[in-house]
Parts: C-alpha cells; sequence; structure tokens
C-alpha cells in the first residue's frame, strides 16, 4: 500500500516539472549550451630514405613532419644501426659507416609524436655497400708498349688506364659489391699504338677477390707480388693455349684457368711465346693486315697451334716434315732464350726456391694426375741426390744417383758422376719377313750404320730383346716458375749410349759392346716444387678413414712356368687397403699389422720396423699423386711417386655395377693407367686428323654378364683407322664373386686347333667412384700352358700380377669420328 502511493506521488511531480518546461504564454529564448573539447589530431610523417650507402659514404635522411593542431613534435627510432647517430628534434639519420659496418640494416623505423598520438614511417632496410678499391700495377711488354690501352671488365663495368714510355700502366679499379661476383676472373688486355698496333697482349690474373684480399689493406698490387699482373708473350701464348683445352673459350674461373694450363704442352707454350715475340719485335716477320699477336692465332676452324702451324707453312717457314727454315729456326730459338730469361716475362727464381724434394714427371692433362717420376732432393750445399725407378717387369728396381747442381739465371744444370740405367727402344716390325729393322738405332741413337747392319743381320740370333745402357752425364732445366706451384721446365740431357745385347740369350756371335753414342735430348716435363710441404686442403678430417695405400711387401709372380721351375717373389709397393685412426689394425691385403694416422698435410703408416711417409702434391679430388719416403729403422731407404685414393666400397657391389658400371657401345670404362709405375696417356687425334693414343683399353661391361674390351686395331690402314674387339682380352664375361669383388674372366684358344690354350682373371676390388669416374684395386691371375705340357695347371701355369690402382673414365668411342666409322662391333 505505501510503495504504490508513492509512485502515484512521483508520477504527479514529474507531469509539473515538464510543464513547467514547456513554457508559459509568450515567447521565451533557448537554455546556453556547453561548447564539445576540441579534438586531437595525430602528426603526420612522410619521406623516402636511401636504401644503401658505400662504406665510408656519409648516410643522411631525415622525415618531413607536420601537426594539423600546431603541436609540439619529438621523434624517435627503432633499430637504429650503430654506425648512425638520432636527432630527435628532427628524426634525422645520419653517419658514415665503415668497411666493418658492410651489410644489411633491416627493419629501420622512424616515428613522430605530439605527446598523445603518434605515427610511423614504414620500416625500411639499408644496406651497407662494400666498396672495393685497387689499383693494379704492372707491364705490357715485351718489347715495352709505350702509350698502349690497358684493359680490363669486372663485373659490367670496364677500367681502362695507359702505359708510360717503358711500358708500365697503373690501373685503379673501385667496385661495390653487388657489381661482380667474387669468383669473376679479371682479365687484363694491351693493344699497342702507333707503330705497335699489332701488338695485342692478354693476360688472365686472378678473381677480383682474391686480387683484394693479396693487396690487403694496402689497396695496391704491383706485379712484383702477383707476376700475371704483367701482360707478355708468355701470358698471351698460355691464355691462348689455355682456351684451346677449353674447347676454345677462356676460363671463368681462377681454379678452372690452373686446371687448363696445367695441361698445356710446355714445349708449345715456349714456342708460342717466342712467335709472339718475333711477330712483335721483328719486321722480318710482319702480322697480317687487320690482325694482331693475339687474334692471329684465333678462330673458329682451328685451335691456336694448329693456326700457329698452318701459318707457319703459309709463309714457308716450316716444311711437310715439321722442320723449320734454318734463319727462323735460329731467330725462333734467339726469341725463346730471351723470353726465358727475361724476368718482367718469367719470375725470377733463387736457389731458396729450388733447395728441397722437387718431383719431375709428365706435364698431364685437364683432372690428370701424375703417376711416377723422378724424385730430385737439391741440397743447399750444391749437392743433391736423384731417386730414379726404372721398368722391370713389375719388380721394384729403385736407384739412388748423386749429382752437383748450379743455378744460372732461370736455368739450373745437375752433373752426374755415374748414373747408367738400361733402356729399352722399339724395333719396327716387318710383317712380311717376320724381321725386326734396327735402324732406329742410327736414326734416332746416333749409332753408325756399321753397328745397325750387324745386329739387323743378326736378328735371327737374337732370342731376348736387346737393350740400351743410358749414361746420363748432365741435365739442364730452364725453369718456369708459375703461381700455382709447380715449374714447366725445358731444358736437355746430355746422355751416352751403348747398345747391350745379353749373350745368355744369344746362339752366334754379336758385340757385347757396341759404341758410345752421345746425344742431346729435349725434354718436356713438369716440376712440382716443394713436394715435403704438401697439399694444403690435405688436413686430418680428410685423411682419416679407409684409404688405398701402396705398401711394400712381396707376392707370388710366376708359378712353374716356362721362366721359372719354382715360385719367385715380386717386391713391390703393391696397394693395399688401410684404415687410417692411429689405432694397430691389420691390412686388408698384405695382412700386414699396421699403424696408419693423419699427420698434417701427409699420412704416416708403419709396419713394424717400417716407416712410410704419404705426402700428397696433386690431385683431382679423386686420386692422389704422392711421395712416398720408405724408412728402415729411421733410416731413409727409398723414394717413389704413386697414387693413393679414399675407398669408399659400395654395399652392394653387383647394384653398384648395375646401376653405374654396365654401358652399351659406344660408351666404355677406359683404363687410365695401366700400371703403377706407368704415365698416363692421352688419347686424342693428332694434327692431321688420325687417332693416337698409347694404351686404349675400353672395358664394356653388358647386362647379360657379357665383356668386351676394345681396342685400336693395329692392322688397320693408318689412313682409315678402327677399333675393334681385342685380341688380348677380347670377349668374356663378368661376375661378382662371394668376396664382393668384380671378376673379369676371358678364355683363350688356339687359333689352329681351337683347343683351350689358357684364361685370365682380372679381380676389382671397387673403391667408389661415380657415373662418370671410378677406381679399382686390380689384380690379376693368367693361367697358361707355360710349360707346353698339354694342360693347363693353375698350381704350376700360373702367372700372378700385383694389385695395384687402376682409374676407369667413361669413355665415348664415337668421339674419334672417323675410327668409329670404319668400326662394326656388333
Amino acid at each position: 500500500m505505501t510503495r504504490s502511493r508513492f509512485s502515484s506521488f512521483l508520477y504527479v511531480l514529474s507531469v509539473l516539472l515538464l510543464a513547467g518546461c514547456g513554457g508559459g504564454g509568450g515567447s521565451d529564448s533557448p537554455a546556453p549550451t556547453t561548447p564539445p573539447a576540441p579534438v586531437n589530431n595525430a602528426p603526420s610523417i612522410s619521406g623516402t630514405p636511401a636504401t644503401s650507402v658505400d662504406e665510408g659514404s656519409g648516410y643522411s635522411f631525415a622525415p618531413s613532419a607536420a601537426d594539423a593542431d600546431g603541436d609540439s613534435l619529438t621523434f624517435s627510432v627503432t633499430n637504429l644501426p650503430a654506425w648512425a647517430s638520432f636527432n630527435a628534434e628532427t628524426g634525422e639519420i645520419s653517419g658514415t659507416p665503415s668497411r666493418e659496418h658492410a651489410g644489411s640494416y633491416p627493419d629501420i623505423s622512424i616515428s613522430v609524436s605530439d605527446g598523445s598520438l603518434s605515427r610511423a614511417l614504414p620500416g625500411f632496410t639499408v644496406q651497407v655497400l662494400a666498396v672495393r678499391n685497387i689499383t693494379l700495377a704492372g707491364k705490357a711488354t715485351d718489347a715495352p708498349l709505350v702509350n698502349a690501352q690497358v684493359t680490363t671488365t669486372v663485373g659490367q663495368r670496364e677500367f681502362s688506364a695507359s702505359t708510360d714510355a717503358q711500358g708500365n700502366y697503373s690501373l685503379p679499379i673501385v667496385l661495390r659489391d653487388t657489381e661482380y661476383q667474387p669468383e669473376d676472373l679479371l682479365t687484363l688486355k694491351a693493344r699497342g699504338t702507333g707503330e705497335q698496333t699489332h701488338i695485342e697482349l692478354i693476360s688472365q690474373v686472378a678473381s677480383f677477390e682474391s686480387l683484394i684480399e693479396m693487396a690487403s689493406s694496402e689497396e695496391q698490387l704491383a706485379a712484383g707480388q702477383w707476376h700475371r699482373l704483367n701482360l707478355t708473350q708468355l701470358s698471351t701464348a698460355k691464355y691462348l693455349l689455355a682456351s684451346d683445352k677449353n674447347n676454345g673459350s677462356a676460363a671463368t674461373t681462377y681454379s678452372l684457368l690452373e686446371d687448363l694450363e696445367e695441361a698445356v704442352d710446355a714445349e708449345c707454350i715456349q714456342t708460342l711465346s717466342g712467335l709472339i715475340k718475333l711477330l712483335a719485335d721483328h719486321t722480318a716477320y710482319p702480322v697480317p693486315e687487320n690482325k694482331t699477336t693475339l687474334s692471329l692465332w684465333q678462330n673458329d676452324e682451328n685451335s691456336t697451334w694448329e693456326a700457329a702451324i698452318l701459318w707457319l707453312n703459309e709463309q714457308g717457314l716450316r716444311d711437310t716434315d715439321g722442320n723449320y727454315a734454318p734463319t727462323f729456326a735460329l731467330d725462333l730459338q734467339e726469341a725463346i732464350t730471351t723470353t726465358l730469361n727475361d724476368s718482367d716475362v718469367v719470375p725470377a727464381i733463387t736457389d731458396e726456391d729450388l733447395i728441397g724434394v722437387h718431383i719431375i714427371a709428365d706435364a698431364p692433362q685437364q683432372g690428370y694426375v701424375p703417376s711416377s717420376g723422378e724424385v730430385l732432393e737439391l741440397r743447399a750445399d750444391g749437392s743433391g741426390t736423384a731417386y730414379i725407378e726404372a721398368d722391370k717387369g713389375g719388380d721394384l728396381d729403385a736407384h739412388q744417383f748423386e749429382f752437383s747442381w748450379i743455378r744460372d739465371g732461370n736455368s739450373v744444370s745437375l752433373t752426374f758422376p755415374e748414373r747408367v740405367e738400361k733402356e729399352s727402344f722399339s724395333r719396327s716390325l716387318n710383317r712380311e719377313t717376320g724381321s725386326y729393322s734396327y735402324q732406329i738405332l742410327a736414326d734416332e741413337y746416333g749409332f753408325g750404320q756399321e753397328v745397325v747392319n750387324n745386329v739387323t743381320a743378326n736378328d735371327d740370333k737374337i732370342i731376348w730383346r736387346p737393350y740400351l745402357r743410358r749414361q746420363t752425364h748432365t741435365q739442364t732445366f730452364q725453369l718456369m716458375p708459375n703461381t700455382n706451384g709447380y715449374i714447366w721446365l725445358a731444358g736437355e740431357h746430355q746422355v751416352s749410349y751403348r747398345l747391350d745385347i745379353p749373350t745368355g740369350f744369344v746362339a752366334g756371335y754379336l758385340p757385347e759392346e757396341s759404341p758410345v753414342s752421345v746425344k742431346t735430348l729435349g725434354i718436356d716435363k713438369q716440376l712440382y716444387v716443394k713436394v715435403q710441404e704438401g697439399l694444403s686442403e690435405f688436413e686430418g678430417s680428410l685423411a682419416n678413414g679407409q684409404w688405398a695405400l701402396p705398401v711394400l711387401y712381396r707376392l707370388p709372380w710366376y708359378e712353374g712356368t716356362s721362366f721359372a721351375t719354382q715360385v719367385t717373389e715380386n717386391e713391390n709397393f703393391h696397394q693395399d687397403i688401410v684404415e687410417v685412426n692411429g689405432l694397430p689394425t691389420t691390412a686388408e691385403l698384405s695382412q700386414q699389422q699396421v699403424i696408419a694416422e693423419a699427420l698434417s698435410h701427409q699420412i704416416k703408416l708403419t709396419v713394424g720396423n717400417d716407416q712410410y711417409q704419404y705426402i700428397p702434391f696433386a690431385s683431382n679430388d679423386l686420386l692422389y699423386a704422392v711421395l712416398v719416403n720408405y724408412s728402415v729403422g729411421g733410416e731413409l731407404d727409398k723414394r717413389v711417386v704413386r697414387w693413393m685414393s679414399k675407398v669408399n666400397k659400395p654395399d652392394d657391389a653387383l647394384s653398384q655395377i648395375t646401376s653405374e658400371m654396365i654401358t652399351e657401345l659406344p660408351l666404355g670404362w677406359r683404363a687410365v693407367s695401366q700400371s703403377h709405375f706407368g704415365y698416363w696417356k692421352s688419347s686424342e687425334y693428332n694434327g692431321d686428323g688420325l687417332l693416337i693414343y698409347d694404351h686404349l683399353y675400353v672395358y664394356q661391361l653388358e647386362e647379360n654378364n657379357g665383356l668386351k674390351v676394345i681396342d685400336r686395331d693395329p692392322y688397320a690402314d693408318i689412313s682409315a683407322p678402327r677399333f675393334r674387339v681385342s685380341e688380348i682380352y677380347g670377349d668374356g664375361s663378368w661376375e661378382v664373386n662371394t668376396d664382393g669383388k668384380l671378376v673379369l674372366g676371358k678364355d683363350f684358344y688356339d687359333s689352329t686347333t681351337g683347343l683351350l690354350k689358357g684364361y685370365r682373371f682380372r679381380y676389382w676390388t671397387l673403391l667408389g667412384g661415380n657415373e662418370q669416374d671410378y677406381l679399382v684395386i686390380e689384380e690379376v691371375k693368367w693361367f697358361d700352358d707355360w710349360n707346353e705340357n698339354g694342360e693347363i695347371d693353375p698350381l704350376e701355369d700360373g702367372y700372378l700380377v700385383f694389385p695395384h690402382l687402376k682409374w676407369l673414365k667413361k669413355t665415348d668411342l664415337s668421339q674419334w669420328q672417323e675410327a668409329w666409322a670404319n668400326t662394326n662391333l656388333d
């Protein structure tokens, strides 16, 4: 009751109040209002900052900011680079980054505030660009190019400088990081002016990044520090001949350049260098119109060397037999000698450069490593030792010869008091008469015709091959240092020969000693310097693991053959498989107890009282050429050159063979080296387009376990070369035995009776590789009816070949187009 009365009262009161607010009679004014509070507008900010700055250059960016309300503004920043400062009143970022600040600085954000509200620019990134400054200094010679333009292109930018009266140039180069690739190979060109317009020289120097590193903080690099900065006839010859090895294209990286130059024949380098010098300096040998000493040898049809030979023939300076015209020959030799003795062209060497252990080996082609060579140790007192290994049917035949040495400029001479070695020589066989010709003794070795006639007349009485005893008196080398650690050699050996026909194998009279013949031999070799330092990349983690190493041990050789009535043994550095981990272990093939450990740049192996040092001096990432120092009781006993390789055996040999080694013609696997002491030989066309090679045995493993071994057909006409299935190796088969070895088998039959004459097995231990290159350790067992009893008894008629490392390369026989076109192997 009370709540209801109170509600009614409120209702009446509200009505009265509303009526009062509605006004009474007359015109009443509106009631006054309160103005709204002012609205605060956020400030605005704008601007486009620079996103990069060179090191050493100033950077500045100040945004534009405003406030519609006229409020005071303050600025702030996040992610400010360490090299920059910030002005909170203006919002400016400024600073000068140095080289150590090079890099990217992301998400920089500048904000402006009126005290209540703020706005920010979108985040931005500033890239500090490293600027590479370097001044290259060298010489364009020989003779000096005066006022010549020296140019180079790095990335997309070209730089140039002029030479002075002595041919010297100073070439500044300034580049940002973004304007080049670190591996870009810098190439210098120089073109003469006036009377020297026909002279154009070139030199591939190094990667731009490596030049920067060599210059260091000095930002200057001169030819005295890096000889390739000199543009010469030698650098031009190297450029042209190296490009030949790359299908006519110049190298694009320094590592490729080194490989290509390593593949160039030293004699070609010397000859072309001398020829370029003659054309540059000698008016008697003018350069054709519109050609230069560089462009003359460049065309799409011929290699540089072919172009040089063609030009010489056209000028009448060389005959069809390859002999130079007498006057030209003298001029060319003088130009070569001048080239090799000019310190601006060829870096000067010192005695210190020569003191140490060196290896002389055949200069390999791109991607190859030597498998043998002479080892020379030159000592500071002028004495030295040559470690020479001879081929003696697989038995180790290592000799040491003392010598004295002297250097004259870039030439070094070795004099041997007593160095006598056995040398075989090639006799040409007359297939119609079955007799041999010994004319080579006169033509190549200087013997008189009377000796040749006497030996030829008694050829039917010689039942064992005669040979020569070669005495080396002096070796003279002209040295050409190169930047990748080896020296090209050109020089002569002064030797004398004595014909030696063992009387034990002669039925009848022949002279036991023939007149001594003196002959000067030219050489074309490569000298690996400071071998004892090893390869810098050959370190601990790489060296640890399983390796195929050459180890000195004895194996059976002949068993009950007509050459020996009892088992004989062969001792040599046979290949073995060893775990390199510093712990005692058993070598896989020889079963010797060994300890092998990885040291700095080498592997050390201990077998009882014997120790081996394996020092790698050349590599193609698959094989290592190594100097083997073999010591007994701490005393050095032998030094030889061999191969070694890391072992990566397949878990499933059959699967590996099926997936990688089975091929179809014209593809097959070519054995690069046939034995541990043999040099690898290349197979290619000569200048006349004919097939030339030494060893070309191509193994073709077929899916049905068939085997073909293909070589050159020696009975083919020389004008129509062709391949054949080898008579020696022929058709055979392959299988994987229980030891996981690949066994290649071949049976031999008598061509007259058709009866089994013998059989041969090759056992390959697969060491690993890829679809193009593969390594195996090969062992051979050859069984024949040696004792001619009409039966093949493995216990009496066996012939064993010791384990050796064989390098297989996948080869396309059709690359020798003419020979392949003449071949039918179906």
